[in-house]
């Protein structure tokens, strides 16, 4: 399952920022405070395992668990249909952008976009 946090829960996927990278990374660090404007979907709202975050106009940015088998089967769609439309209707965008700190992550969007 993968659910929308509401803005006041948005400091809970601070504890999926373990690489340098992902601490240091501005924008998406930005989201996650409430300084840009932002979306941040997660598996589970008390204690999120999977996240991505979305940086309106910016892009994406998958976090945590790539393995996430219960996240990942809602992925593909959730990317498809939901977050293709809400790129489109805030910025015109039609791309999914995807940034990625843990390499395993290319292999489950493979998985769960183009299969």
């Amino acid at each position: 399952m993968i659910v929308k946090l509401s803005k006041e829960d948005y400091y809970k996927v601070n504890k999926l920022l373990v690489t340098p990278q992902e601490k240091n990374e501005n924008v998406l660090n930005a989201v996650i405070s409430g300084m840009n404007q932002g979306v941040v979907y997660v598996d589970q709202i008390e204690e999120p395992h999977t996240a991505i975050v979305y940086a309106v106009g910016l892009g994406y940015y998958l976090l945590g668990d790539p393995e996430n088998g219960l996240f990942n089967s809602y992925l593909g769609n959730l990317i498809s249909t939901q977050l293709k439309q809400e790129s489109l209707d805030s910025c015109g965008g039609v791309w999914f952008i995807g940034n990625i700190f843990n390499e395993s992550w290319k292999k489950t969007l493979q998985k769960v976009v183009w299969a």
